[in-house]
């Protein structure tokens, strides 16, 4: 079975137009998240497609994506108005 990783994709694009698109590619692989951004359980393949989708709608001079591999077991901290996520053991990828 291949692992899957939890991972945080955070970006700051500058253009309306190419922030909307990231976010659409974004969602396609995330569990949740807020503005820009999300938590995503990843395999390799899909990391590296979601990096070179999401590179294909950045400018590499003036916007910024971040992709930070998490620790499953972390204890989950939720802080005012947010809500404790409890993932099951399967969720649903894509639409």
């Amino acid at each position: 079975m291949i692992a899957r990783k939890l991972c945080l994709v955070g970006y700051d694009i500058s253009a309306p137009r190419w922030l909307a698109r990231a976010l659409d590619l974004c969602r396609e692989y995330a569990t949740g998240g807020q503005k820009s951004v999300r938590g995503c359980w990843l395999i390799e393949a899909e990391k590296r497609e979601l990096l070179t989708r999401l590179a294909g709608v950045i400018d590499g001079e003036s916007d910024r994506v971040h992709l930070l591999r998490l620790d499953p077991h972390g204890q989950v901290r939720a802080m005012g108005l947010a809500v404790k996520r409890e993932d099951g053991s399967s969720f649903l990828l894509g639409a």
